[in-house]
């Protein structure tokens, strides 16, 4: 218990001479057995009180609890398979007087801190001054395995790589998606976690969708002039349609009809669009029915399947 005394020897020494009133004790009205108290302890542990300092100045200064607000500035606009920092803000902040049970034995330590405050001032000159709490912190940065991702709210997004806080999703069919996820930090004894909603867009999908829909379709539930009419459409890359007419007793066997297709994306979903063959009072796309990834068929005007041969 004496060890490292060096520093403290000549106070020490003197206080033992003179006993407790050499600490001014009795002149702040303390009682009697709590003097003799004080003077056994800064006579006999004087360089463990000074140990005591230091650990507390640690403690009271350094920044080491983890910082509350790591998930204020996360970014959640995923693009489809594409990289994206979550921007977790994680670092350490110093300690609070609030902070009781921040950890095990920090409401005792706190307790402590405070009881003795009053007395400590009235022998800081023996002592030392007793350190105060300021309010500091700063920014790490996070390290491998720290931050966790889980529950994953939509069965079409996967999360496909994770480089710390570095994120890359996938979207399983190519469509945007809002979903959710977990974001956990462990770190330094600590554990901060949050709900993070998120967005994820379709790669290219426009184009993609594009490429799925071009093909030969069988235009079913075609309602013609015949009750055997039957309606088929080779979709063309490029934006051109050809329309092929059989058993209508309006018009001669594979009769062709030309028009104009696209897909359009209206709120995240995926539509066939088409212009010149239907009457001019359909819309171009069917908004009650968005196209499935991959196209085989799809719904359209008048109560039509298209289905890909």
């Amino acid at each position: 218990m004496l060890a490292g005394a060096g520093a403290v020897a000549g106070v020490s020494l003197s206080l033992s001479a003179l006993g407790p009133a050499a600490l001014g004790i009795a002149a702040v009205g303390i009682s009697l057995p709590l003097a003799t108290a004080m003077y056994i302890i800064f006579v006999e542990i004087g360089p463990d009180i000074k140990d005591w300092l230091i650990a507390t100045r640690r403690i009271i200064k350094s920044p080491w609890i983890m910082r509350d607000d790591l998930f204020e500035k996360t970014k959640s606009a995923f693009n489809n398979e594409e990289a994206l920092d979550l921007n977790v803000q994680l670092g350490y902040r110093t300690m609070r007087t609030s902070d009781g049970a921040i950890v095990p034995n920090s409401g005792l330590f706190l307790g402590t801190y405070q009881s003795a405050t009053a007395l400590w001032n009235k022998i800081s000159t023996l002592v030392g001054e007793l350190p105060i709490f300021n309010s500091t912190q700063n920014t790490t940065g996070l390290k491998e395995n720290e931050l966790v991702i889980s529950e994953i709210s939509n069965s079409s997004v996967q999360l496909l790589r994770q480089n710390k806080g570095v994120l890359t999703f996938k979207s399983t069919d190519n469509q945007d998606h809002d979903f959710t996820f977990v974001a956990t930090v462990n770190a330094e004894g600590f554990t901060n976690q949050k709900t993070i909603q998120a967005k994820i867009v379709g790669q290219d999908s426009i184009e993609i969708y594009k490429a799925s829909v071009a093909g030969t379709y069988q235009v079913m539930n075609y309602k013609g002039n015949s009750p055997a009419a039957e309606l088929f459409i080779d979709i063309i890359p490029g934006g051109k349609v050809v329309y092929r007419i059989y058993n209508d007793t309006s018009w001669p066997n594979g009769a062709t009809f030309g028009a104009s297709w696209s897909v359009a994306k209206v709120d995240g979903k995926y539509y066939y669009s088409e212009t010149g063959f239907w009457h001019y009072g359909f819309g171009s796309i069917e908004k009650d029915f968005p196209l499935q990834y991959p196209v085989s068929s799809f719904r359209f005007h008048n109560e039509t399947t298209y289905s890909k041969n």
